[in-house]
């Protein structure tokens, strides 16, 4: 006959084993296992830009409205009391080549939270387009869009 503390320890191991294994278990799907296109967990933010600007459903999909920013050539007004973009006023952003276009520049700052796109005028460095992209739910998402404005920046 067992005795009662064998069978506390029989049942204390087999718990422990199986909360161990549970623990250790991987449940990211594999990168070729079948991800479904939506599924946005192993998503670059190169992958997701090159997308972002060449499918107008992503792109909608991947901005959450009201977006914060400005439109080009904002008043005082706007700029005193904000702005958001709506689905119904947003148009949609297209590939543009950098390294092609003639009379802007661009800089791109990535930190661990975020990316951020600042698109400047060659000739009135000041005036500038901004950007902001995040991660957000495993996949990268437009979280801030300035058009062309005067943001103060003092040329180089």
């Amino acid at each position: 006959m067992l005795s009662l503390d064998r069978i506390f320890w029989f049942i204390t191991t087999i718990l422990t084993f199986a909360i161990i294994t549970m623990a250790c278990r991987n449940d990211k799907p594999k990168a070729d296992a079948g991800n479904t296109p939506g599924d946005t967990s192993s998503e670059t933010f190169e992958d997701f830009y090159q997308r972002f600007h060449s499918d107008a459903d992503f792109q909608l999909e991947r901005i959450t409205f009201p977006l914060q920013g400005m439109p080009a050539l904002a008043d005082s007004l706007q700029i005193e009391e904000g702005f958001a973009w709506t689905r119904d006023d947003w148009k949609i952003l297209h590939a543009v080549d950098w390294d092609t276009l003639a009379g802007f520049h661009r800089e791109i700052e990535k930190t661990d939270i975020f990316v951020n796109e600042i698109i400047c005028m060659d000739d009135k460095p000041n005036v500038c387009m901004v950007r902001r992209f995040a991660p957000i739910s495993g996949g990268w998402h437009l979280i801030y869009y300035s058009d062309m404005n005067d943001i103060g920046r003092k040329p180089e």
